[in-house]
């Protein structure tokens, strides 16, 4: 094969990999043209040996590859073309961490930082783009399988695991009942015998939903000038029904656990008829409370946050990661849900949080893992996964506020910052003057111009403010 051959052989590997789709049709020749090295492997070959010397990365052109991490099976990875490896010794100077074996014929890019720094700025930049985004989903994909040890080994552990699904799949208990003060307080003894969180999550099975939503989606449904796009924007505009109804379409009933993450999917799994029971249901399974006494706020103001939030995930993952774009919306949309839920509990110890916060300075999330032992966002997730609600949008629930936890996704970086716009915009519960010190990874990841998140901010404010209205409307 000549070198032009080659050189067109590569070129088009390149133009179907998602890793070069930033680059331009010049650059990617830039890239060929350069001093790098385009390695061809054998089924079979050892391309990295863990515990070796050498800080060159690859890009997979073509076949397939497999990480393992010492003798342990399940800590196995394949990797597909597109996808990177090196990158630990690249970016940190250190031996390999594991082996990487082609498991079919191979062409890998080897790229070194030599070559990297012959490359211009702003191609540069997209090649750090795509380090980052590829070691966020090797991270995601890593922490599914750490998770999973873990989880197992909980089950072994004890007989009733922390979070255990429920046998129901279609929980009936309302918010009132689930914030009876007695039996949070302990005065039930079966809570005795659990821990809190159990007790909590034995008595919770959904969010209250806001009325004014439930009537607005019931007259659109009953238009018959209105269409699945319009319900399913009105439905996905409260996190209570966003959850009720995911819940729902996830449940082993239809057949899709912990698969349909959209409104709109799930609005289309169910059918008109089946949408408006289920809408029925909730308008007569309990209104929520006008002031949520724990948190000492409106119920109306924690739905606009989770409004404003939702919208800003939307449109930073637009922009960013736009295959993200709905599972973003719910996560912001449900990312403080927690709140609901631990409201009657948080209430009853509100001296105690008084006194705690007072006396430390710590915030109020701080002060719920120390008093209760756990945050909203924990609360939150475990409540996902009674719901079989998908497992990327819950773990972006649970550590929104702690995005670089080992066992977090990108999902959640994105969750966070949207957090910290919707923040910004002082809407609903953020009218006060309140601070949320944004993740530096975060910042890394969606390192926007002042004039993009200027726009971006004005943005959620009117996607909230014609939400609002049309609800009330």
């Amino acid at each position: 094969m000549t070198d032009t051959d080659q050189a067109k052989k590569i070129m088009e590997i390149m133009e179907r990999l998602r890793f070069f789709d930033a680059f331009s049709p010049l650059e990617k020749r830039k890239i060929i043209g350069l001093h790098a090295h385009f390695r061809v492997y054998q089924a079979g070959d050892v391309i990295i040996k863990e515990g070796s010397k050498g800080t060159a990365m690859f890009v997979l052109l073509s076949g397939t590859v497999k990480v393992s991490k010492g003798n342990d099976s399940r800590l196995r990875v394949e990797l597909k073309p597109g996808d990177i490896f090196g990158e630990i010794a690249f970016l940190s100077d250190t031996d390999r961490t594991a082996d990487v074996t082609a498991e079919t014929v191979v062409i890998a890019l080897e790229l070194n930082k030599r070559m990297i720094f012959e490359l211009d700025p702003p191609m540069r930049e997209k090649v750090k783009d795509k380090i980052i985004e590829k070691l966020i989903q090797r991270l995601e994909h890593m922490n599914d399988i750490f998770f999973k040890l873990d989880l197992n080994k909980e089950a072994k552990a004890s007989p009733h695991p922390e979070f255990s699904k429920s046998e129901s799949t279609d929980f009936q208990i309302s918010h009132t009942q689930a914030g009876s003060v007695n039996t949070l307080n302990g005065k039930n003894n079966s809570v005795d015998d659990m821990p809190l969180k159990k007790a909590i999550l034995k008595n919770v099975k959904e969010l209250p939903p806001m009325p004014e939503v439930l009537i607005k989606a019931q007259r659109t449904l009953a238009d018959p000038a209105s269409g699945p796009q319009q319900l399913a924007r009105v439905l996905a505009s409260d996190q209570a029904i966003a959850a009720k109804i995911l819940k729902v379409a996830n449940s082993a009933f239809y057949g899709f656990p912990g698969k349909i993450a959209s409104i709109e999917k799930a609005s289309a799994l169910f059918g008109t008829d089946r949408l408006s029971q289920l809408l029925t249901n909730m308008s007569i399974s309990g209104l929520p409370s006008k002031i949520l006494k724990g948190y000492g706020m409106r119920s109306a103001d924690l739905w606009q946050h989770a409004l404003a939030t939702a919208y800003g995930a939307k449109r930073v993952a637009e922009t960013a990661f736009p295959e993200m774009a709905e599972d973003a919306y719910i996560a912001g949309l449900l990312h403080d849900s927690g709140k609901f839920i631990l409201d009657a509990c948080v209430f009853e110890r509100k001296d105690r949080f008084k006194k705690h916060m007072t006396d430390t300075g710590c915030s109020f999330l701080e002060a719920e893992r120390e008093i209760l032992g756990f945050d909203h966002g924990e609360i939150a997730y475990a409540a996902c996964n009674q719901w079989n609600i998908p497992e990327v949008i819950a773990l972006a629930i649970r550590f929104h506020h702690n995005p670089t936890h080992p066992r977090s996704n990108l999902l959640a970086h994105l969750t966070h910052y949207a957090n910290h716009l919707a923040i910004k915009t002082r809407i609903g519960a953020c009218k006060e003057s309140v601070s949320l010190k944004l993740d530096r990874t975060t910042r890394k990841i969606f390192d926007l111009k002042n004039s993009e998140l200027k726009s971006i901010l004005n943005t959620i404010r009117s996607d909230v403010n014609n939400t609002t209205q049309a609800v009330h409307t």
